[in-house]
């Protein structure tokens, strides 16, 4: 069993390849501000008690319709969290020495009726931000704005246009690809050391899983972060639209094999179930959603609320403390895993949703 110590960040490894970030000059592997935090920072920051990352929703408008939402914001699309609550949000985060806030909406970010004014809020308090976002409404100004803000930009692609339009609407990877043009000549995807500004976040279903490795080889070849997520059978994505278990390692295998062989780019944990990224949130993250409500993980229900207590007491309360200590809680076979210390057991909530509990193996570990 390879515990993970405890230790003083002396060395940073990078989250897809172990390459010692110290020395970029021969990295090959492009990493996103705010988003991408190597296992050494994810642990340290553990260890010390505070957040890393925060993920974060303000409202469940949304300008598209996507088969596989996990949040269902075409149900709730009339709410969103008031702009005082935000700012307090951002607040107690940064109290507890959050260096990122991840904005995901809930719906489209870009719909929140404070969106410019938060993002403001948001750099004067020093936190680095990365918006996920459709790109519907990023024009060539937008991406000037956001590029002057500092911001990093995951932008949706899940597809060419047939099953991108199949997926989140017709005549939207027109307009998402229009947002990629605006994005790229704004600077976004111009690499600093091992980091840019850009990424892409495809969301892998049985109708887009054919386009995946054209948009992967688009992202490694342009300085861009590839994020892809394999659907969850949650929210509005059914067992009809999710990938099997064999059909997502299948995928996955894919991806490595090409990161290896057209990009020399080697993963350290090649049976990884989240291709070319490790997810820390259990360990030094957490969600807030439109409600006030603090979950684990954006997919999971919340297990406390904000109008009830701090932040900073919420995360030193099980089930935090359990997830915080998931090396001693994670189930075989992982807990004696030779690459538990950088996979940090993949994504623990499909664990939930397959298993029935968060420390249960991620079922699309090829391992």
């Amino acid at each position: 069993m390879r515990h993970m110590e405890q230790l003083t960040l002396t060395r940073e490894t990078c989250e897809t390849c172990g390459a010692d970030l110290s020395n970029s000059g021969g990295h090959r592997c492009v990493l996103l501000r705010g988003y991408s935090y190597s296992p050494e920072r994810i642990r340290a920051a553990r260890d010390a008690g505070r957040l890393l990352c925060l993920r974060l929703e303000t409202n469940y408008a949304c300008n598209l319709n996507c088969l596989y939402c996990y949040s269902n914001s075409h149900q709730k699309r009339s709410q969103q969290m008031d702009f005082r609550n935000a700012c307090d949000v951002v607040d107690q985060a940064s109290e507890l020495g959050v260096e990122s806030i991840v904005y995901l909406g809930g719906g489209e970010p870009f719909l929140y009726n404070h969106f410019w004014g938060f993002l403001e809020y948001v750099r004067r308090r020093n936190i680095e931000m990365v918006i996920f976002t459709n790109g519907l409404l990023v024009d060539s100004d937008a991406a000037r704005q956001l590029y002057q803000l500092g911001i990093s930009i995951m932008l949706k692609w899940d597809g060419m246009e047939h099953s991108q339009d199949l997926l989140t609407g017709s005549g939207s990877y027109i307009r998402i690809r229009a947002a990629m043009t605006a994005l790229l000549e704004s600077g976004f995807a111009t690499r600093i050391g091992s980091h840019t500004r850009l990424g892409v976040g495809a969301c892998v279903t049985k109708i887009n899983s054919g386009d995946v490795v054209e948009i992967w080889r688009f992202a490694r070849q342009n300085n861009i972060f590839p994020n892809i997520e394999i659907a969850t059978k949650t929210g509005r994505a059914t067992s009809d639209l999710t990938l099997s278990e064999i059909e997502s390692r299948q995928l996955i295998n894919n991806l490595r094999k090409i990161d290896a062989e057209e990009f020399e780019i080697k993963w350290s944990t090649p049976h990884s179930a989240i291709p070319a990224h490790s997810c820390g949130i259990f360990l030094s993250g957490a969600a807030v959603k439109v409600n006030g409500g603090v979950a684990l993980c954006p997919e999971m229900p919340a297990v406390a609320n904000l109008a009830e207590k701090k932040l900073a007491l919420i995360i030193k309360e099980p089930p935090f403390t359990m997830a915080r200590d998931l090396e001693h809680q994670i189930e075989e076979p992982c807990y004696s895993c030779e690459f538990l210390i950088s996979c940090l057991g993949g994504c623990r909530s499909k664990a939930l949703i397959q298993h029935g509990s968060i420390f249960a193996p991620d079922p699309n570990c090829g391992f």
